[in-house]
């Protein structure tokens, strides 16, 4: 039903006069109502206005043969009409033109199929993937020779389904795009990155070794080669790939993912090198790259004061790239840091003000000591705060304190260092108020149990809800743990 309301006459052009219409249709339940000028009040005029009205007025409208005017759209949307002066019924079925499949035609027809998979490509990247698979799929039956279609059909496969069988379409998807198009760098470096994760390195490595030479602006083969190398437990070769990504410019498009992904990994295995000088480098280039985004800016100040007890580099960091996207609490985290560091360096009237400030950006609590606890240097000032009174033991909302915060995020080392302040590991945490020392026994972690049994806990009498910890490795059917498990506190 299409009901259009004359609500008033505004004025007039020539001799026409210049109407003010509001309009209102039932469109799959919904109604739609709107304003709009001009309508001519003839049957093919309405419909043209209404589906402008119904797509949110999107669609360009043509010109009312009446006024030589484009009729302008006043206000979409659903909503109450007042009472009508004049009315006018239109009871026919009207059949609205899918969008999707119009835009589609449209771009074909102006030979601009990489626009819809550009598109396509941004909807993946937003995580709307069931919008980018029926434009993919439609661009495909449109004009089935498109093989970048393939291909970013083949990711919208994998990040629905990151499971054997979604790899496998997702390497049927590839295939085709390659018997399209056998040279596609990008159907390529996916197809490595598939068969990769399927452990298929031999096949996997000669895909990114054909392509590299073409040096594409698809960063993915780096970040992709390098992810292979670390699965080969080939560290050295993948720092190399790694650092390819990140010498090259941002690429400021869907790309540039791979860039930060490459930046983010490379991180995590100069740490492993305990390599500072390194990361020091690549916390540098990347909150310098990328000022506006992430928590780029706070993780290098945050380096810069845990890691090179640096305050002052830290908060010189923080007034260059303060990043307005990262969560605000990540922010005043590392501004809490930099005083806790200062005001255990202080030895005048000054240190009572800077722990003032410090408590006022980050209150002792569990992020704090967990904080404090990633390196000796800064280990020493949790124990300056213990020995002031603050409790290493305090839990936060959830129930969690600093050490059961290690042992979920696997951090043996940090975990140490708790240990030696003092942290219990039989303490009840979290919601369960289960014991901490049964996280690492649920996950798997094989070090950090054994890091706690040399602190003295016994695995054979703790339980929790009356079952022990090795009941639980014998249900499992896990036998490296089960054999952990059993050997006696402090043997390990």
């Amino acid at each position: 039903m299409v009901q259009v309301y004359q609500r008033v006459i505004a004025g007039s052009v020539g001799s026409t006069p210049l109407l003010v219409a509001s309009v209102r249709a039932t469109r799959g339940g919904h109604r739609w109502t709107g304003e709009v000028r001009n309508p001519g009040f003839d049957e093919l005029a309405v419909t043209t206005q209404l589906f402008a009205i119904v797509q949110g007025g999107y669609v360009p409208l043509r010109p009312m043969a009446q006024s030589g005017e484009v009729p302008e759209i006043l206000a979409p949307g659903p909503g109450p009409l007042p009472p009508p002066a004049a009315r006018m019924e239109l009871n026919k079925r009207v059949q609205w033109p899918d969008p999707v499949v119009t835009t589609v035609d449209q771009a074909l027809a102006n030979g601009q199929a990489e626009t819809i998979v550009q598109n396509a490509v941004r909807l993946i990247d937003r995580g709307e993937l069931p919008k980018a698979r029926i434009l993919l799929q439609l661009l495909i039956e449109r004009r089935p020779t498109t093989d970048a279609a393939y291909v970013e059909l083949a990711r919208v496969a994998m990040k629905s389904n990151w499971s054997p069988q979604g790899r496998r379409e997702a390497e049927a998807l590839i295939r085709s795009a390659l018997q399209i198009s056998p040279n596609s760098a990008n159907a390529k470096i996916l197809l490595g990155y598939v068969l990769a994760h399927e452990g298929r390195f031999k096949e996997a490595e000669p895909l990114f070794v054909q392509v590299a030479p073409s040096n594409p602006p698809n960063l993915y083969l780096w970040a992709n080669w390098g992810e292979m190398l670390v699965m080969q437990n080939k560290k050295d070769a993948a720092i190399a790939k790694y650092r390819e990504a990140v010498i090259r410019p941002p690429t400021r498009d869907t790309y540039d993912r791979a860039r930060q992904d490459a930046f983010t990994n490379l991180l995590q295995l100069l740490e492993e090198r305990q390599d500072l000088a390194g990361m020091e480098s690549m916390y540098r280039q990347r909150a310098a790259e990328y000022p506006d985004a992430d928590c780029f800016g706070p993780d290098y100040a945050r380096f810069l004061v845990l890691q090179r007890s640096d305050p002052e580099g830290a908060a010189a960091a923080l007034r260059v790239s303060p990043a307005p996207e990262c969560a605000a609490d990540r922010t005043r985290e590392v501004q809490g840091l930099v005083h806790y560091v200062n005001w255990s360096r202080s030895t005048d009237t000054a240190r009572v003000e800077l722990l003032l400030r410090a408590r006022a950006f980050l209150p002792a609590g569990p992020r704090l000591f967990y904080a404090l606890a990633s390196n000796d240097r800064t280990a020493a000032i949790a124990q300056q705060l213990i020995a002031n009174g603050d409790a290493l033991d305090a839990q936060d909302f959830r129930g969690y304190d600093a050490l059961g915060y290690a042992l979920t995020a696997g951090e043996v080392a940090v975990t140490r260092r708790l240990l030696r302040l003092g942290a219990k590991p039989l303490a009840a945490i979290g919601p369960e108020r289960m014991p901490a020392a049964l996280i690492p026994v649920l996950s798997g972690d094989l070090e950090s149990i054994r890091v706690l049994q040399r602190a003295g806990v016994d695995y054979a009498k703790l339980s929790f809800k009356g079952m022990t910890a090795i009941d639980h490795a014998r249900n499992i059917g896990d036998k490296k743990l089960l054999l952990l498990l059993n050997q006696k506190a402090g043997a390990v």
